[in-house]
């Protein structure tokens, strides 16, 4: 799979370098995760009450890299693939404590737009889509 995947990277990375409508990039996001226990004193199977907390937030991030086709020079169509590291986890008193490490492969498919230079190397920019 790992083999496909770079093959298929290399090949579409050759075929679009010489070619002007086409963009390639590298995609680096940082990203916070936290959660909230509900409720947060709740009675166990023998009546002990016990109290529960998250755990504060983590810093994680993502990357990946993307693939733009301009079809006029303000607009363009893009996708990409992403590697999403995201996470979090709870207390509950000193009796219990669990960290998750979440891990997400995304395909985002966009539109994406960027205005003429409003004012000196400033330009308005929209993207949508769904991934």
């Amino acid at each position: 799979m790992k083999k496909l995947l770079i093959l298929l990277l290399a090949t579409t990375t050759l075929q679009v370098l010489g070619d002007d409508t086409f963009k390639v990039g590298l995609v680096l996001s940082p990203n916070l995760s936290w959660n909230r226990i509900l409720p947060e004193t709740y009675s166990n199977s023998i009546g002990e009450k016990l109290e529960s907390s998250g755990n504060g937030v983590k810093l994680r991030g993502t990357i990946g890299f993307f693939l733009d086709r301009h079809i006029q020079d303000n607009f363009a169509f893009g996708t990409g693939l992403n590697y999403i590291f995201t996470g979090s986890g709870y207390e509950v008193e000193t009796k219990l404590k669990n960290d998750y490490a979440l891990q997400y492969v995304q395909v985002p498919l966009y539109i994406k737009f960027v205005s003429n230079e409003v004012a000196d190397r400033l330009y308005i920019y929209a993207k949508g889509g769904v991934g």
